[in-house]
């Protein structure tokens, strides 16, 4: 993992998501970005259908509250898009804006989350250039559960243990 990424706090790691998501242009997004408000609506759908081996997890990142494990959570989405070849510039802003001092934005950071572990799956280049970010399985929760049911079985077991208790 990046040392810049792992270093993070949890509430600068969480914030770092939300900025790299803000960063994210418009004109990216195959069928339009989302805004916060379609996140937490779609998060929400996604929570109450989830199956329940995916349930706990979506209720750790909906909670009110800042925890040690969203940040964790934060922290391998980050790690993700370091990996993924076009958004490392936007990542690069995203860490210099989430250290600078923010409003507590911990009720949004949780649906942010959600969507970004969504993000790597289906990118397009031209020409070597980013050109968009398919956000299908952000139109329907029950695909945005699909999605979030593979990320939940390929946390650390020390990720789980932190959001679940077990």
């Amino acid at each position: 993992m990046d040392q810049r990424i792992a270093a993070l706090s949890p509430g600068q790691a969480q914030q770092a998501v939300k900025e790299l998501f803000d960063l994210l242009p418009v004109d990216l997004f195959d069928g339009g970005k989302p805004t916060i408000a379609d996140l937490d609506d779609l998060a929400k759908e996604a929570r109450d259908g989830a199956p329940p081996d995916v349930a706990p997890f979506l209720n750790a990142m909906l909670a009110e509250r800042e925890t040690e494990a969203r940040g964790e959570v934060a922290r391998l989405v980050l790690d993700q898009a370091a990996q993924t070849p076009g958004l490392r510039d936007y990542l690069d802003e995203a860490l210099r804006r989430a250290a600078q001092p923010h409003m507590d934005l911990t009720l949004l950071a949780g649906v942010v989350i959600l969507a970004m572990i969504a993000v790597p799956k289906k990118i397009k280049f031209k020409d070597g250039k980013l050109e968009t970010i398919e956000w299908g399985q952000l139109q329907d929760g029950a695909k945005l559960a699909h999605e979030v049911t593979g990320f939940v079985k390929a946390l650390p077991n020390t990720v789980k243990s932190s959001l679940f208790g077990a």
